[in-house]
């Protein structure tokens, strides 16, 4: 007899794709993809209202997976005097063009774009971005941000020949991005490895890291200057994740309950 009983609907249910079900190895991720996707295409998505629903380190930690995997983008923005988030979600994972499509709406919105999820942090330095902002006499990016990200990329000058800076928009050939990018992320070492990684651990990071990056093309819109801020933005993002994997963040107390929950902990507090 069949363990697994389908039963095929027309109406009132959610298509999610199966590689979405299969690739995510959190049950809550797998728990939070489904419930969003069930909601109407015009449902605006509110970190409040998840943790309202889920539990903050249920829905944290189910983010932290979905983001990673390209499901789930977050997009800081600023309008006014005020700070806002955007998020999106998909059973596919999203591409290059359908996030710039949304840092596009963002900007013709008059608002100034400030952070956005570390898959595609890349493109904060694209050429595609900075000829979204050219194109928008309304917007531009906070300039607070900018500095501190020309702070930060000054430290490429010690892993390259500053002749070979020509232009503000110096691309590499992949030879020379793959060790400008290695040793960049090998100068966190001492800021983001003690409590985390092993030297054994972190070489293997870096090494997937830089793989991932130069296979996805990412080194074509990654300017030499904003190498530097790249893998640190991306270093950071891959602490902060491993802090929340091993129970390092600090959570706001859990609702108690008597049931499991499939985004709830692994285990039930009563």
């Amino acid at each position: 007899m069949n363990s697994i009983i389908k039963r095929r609907k027309a109406t009132s249910y959610a298509q999610i794709h199966n590689n979405a079900l299969q690739q995510l190895e959190d049950v809550r991720a797998i728990g939070l993809l489904a419930h969003l996707m069930s909601l109407p295409v015009d449902w605006e998505i509110k970190k409040v209202y998840l943790y309202k629903k889920f539990g903050r380190s249920a829905v944290t930690k189910a983010v932290a997976e979905l983001e990673t995997k390209r499901y789930w983008v977050q997009i800081k923005y600023r309008d006014g005097k005020t700070n806002n988030f955007a998020y999106y979600i998909s059973d596919i994972p999203f591409k290059k063009e359908e996030v710039l499509g949304f840092m596009k709406e963002i900007i013709e919105a008059g608002c100034s774009i400030m952070d956005i999820s570390s898959p595609f942090f890349y493109l904060l330095s694209s050429v595609d971005f900075q000829q979204l902002n050219r194109n928008s006499s309304s917007s531009t990016v906070e300039t607070s941000q900018l500095l501190k990200k020309e702070k930060e990329t000054k430290k490429d000058k010690q892993y390259i020949d500053k002749e070979n800076i020509v232009t503000s928009n110096k691309f590499l050939p992949i030879d020379e991005f793959e060790v400008v990018l290695k040793e960049a992320c090998n100068s966190l070492y001492a800021n983001f490895s003690l409590g985390r990684w092993s030297k054994e651990g972190w070489n293997k990071l870096v090494t997937k890291f830089v793989s991932e990056t130069i296979e996805e093309r990412r080194n074509l819109t990654i300017p030499v200057q904003y190498i530097q801020a790249y893998a640190t933005e991306a270093i950071r993002n891959m602490a902060r994740r491993s802090d929340v994997k091993h129970g390092r963040e600090t959570v706001i107390s859990k609702k108690l309950t008597w049931f499991y929950h499939w985004l709830e902990e692994d285990t039930v507090t009563c």
